[in-house]
């Protein structure tokens, strides 16, 4: 994306948090982990509904109620999936989306986005680190429920 970009372009800068700063949002690094194409956008009351296709690989990594951010603007996901309980978008794809509320769309680009249009995704940080840690012991049968108590106890969380 960015060697997409032309003089006169708007890019979403922000200053980075120093550790003795109150954190007073989401968690975000600024790294690009992919990209996402913007499907719809719809008017919902006085903000936007921006609906986005992203790689099932990253899918998993995306979190309802979670942070992503969307071309280095950090965003809470509104909904994961078409929200009648489909999470498939296009071929080999799945669909998430944000609320953009009216300050968003003033002071960063994502008020410019059509449909279409790619941009990079952060996907939420807790996530990831949940995934690396879960990973491992995805392939050993834990128990038909899935992850249990004892499970974790095992393994050193208490």
């Amino acid at each position: 994306m960015l060697g997409s970009l032309k003089r006169g372009d708007l890019v979403n800068l922000e200053r980075a948090l120093k550790l003795s700063d109150r954190l007073g949002g989401h968690l975000v690094t600024g790294h690009v982990d992919g990209l996402a194409t913007v499907e719809s956008i719809k008017e919902d009351g006085f903000s936007k509904l921006v609906s986005f296709a992203i790689d099932n690989k990253l899918a998993t990594l995306v979190v309802d109620k979670g942070s992503v951010a969307v071309d280095g603007v950090s965003l809470t996901v509104a909904s994961i999936g078409d929200g009648d309980g489909g999470e498939q978008s296009q071929a080999g794809k799945a669909r998430f989306a944000v609320a953009l509320i009216p300050h968003t769309m003033k002071v960063t680009s994502l008020g410019n986005l059509q449909v279409g249009d790619k941009v990079n995704i952060e996907t939420d940080l807790i996530a990831k680190y949940v995934a690396r840690l879960v990973e491992p012991h995805l392939g050993k049968k834990v128990n038909k429920a899935g992850l249990s108590l004892s499970f974790f106890n095992e393994h050193g969380y208490t």
